[in-house]
């Protein structure tokens, strides 16, 4: 197992919205970052949607869906444990593994950020 950084690039659109699909991924999400360059999406003061997901073919799940973020951030998505007879919640488990498994292409979203302004966020993966 290896820990690998997937920057994903792109530029927003005139509406403040963008979607780019990385190339698949067959591990895990430990983290996803944007450094302070993240701020021309924000803007001052400002804030934007971030949501990743898996493919279709995966299961469609989501990895991350934060709102109202601000840059830089740094997210690392944990996965839920539940009861095993479908209850409620029951937290997190120690000693549960890192990350939302992932096997597949993951779409990212940017939206309610400002229109035709450039960005990297960082995926790090364990594969």
């Amino acid at each position: 197992m290896r820990v690998r950084a997937r920057r994903v690039a792109f530029t927003t659109n005139a509406a403040g919205g963008g979607t780019v699909v990385t190339s698949p991924i067959l591990g895990r999400v430990l983290e996803l970052r944007c450094a302070n360059a993240g701020t021309a999406w924000t803007g001052t003061g400002g804030t934007c949607d971030v949501t990743l997901t898996r493919s279709a073919a995966d299961d469609g799940g989501t990895i991350v869906a934060a709102m109202n973020v601000t840059a830089p951030f740094q997210i690392t998505p944990v996965p839920a444990v539940h009861l095993v007879s479908n209850g409620t919640l029951a937290g997190t488990a120690t000693g549960a593994p890192m990350g939302i498994p992932v096997a597949d292409e993951v779409t990212v979203v940017i939206a309610q950020a400002q229109p035709a302004a450039a960005g990297t966020i960082v995926i790090h993966t364990v594969e």
